[in-house]
């Protein structure tokens, strides 16, 4: 079952990248507001 291990780290990874994303965009909205 390593690929499911693999898959659920891929999501663990994705969630991070987002909430960073999530964060920069909120800063430069909050610059642009």
């Amino acid at each position: 079952y390593t690929t499911n291990s693999s898959a659920d780290h891929r999501v663990q990874l994705d969630l991070g990248l987002w909430d960073k994303f999530s964060e920069l965009a909120t800063k430069c909205i909050i610059k642009i507001v």
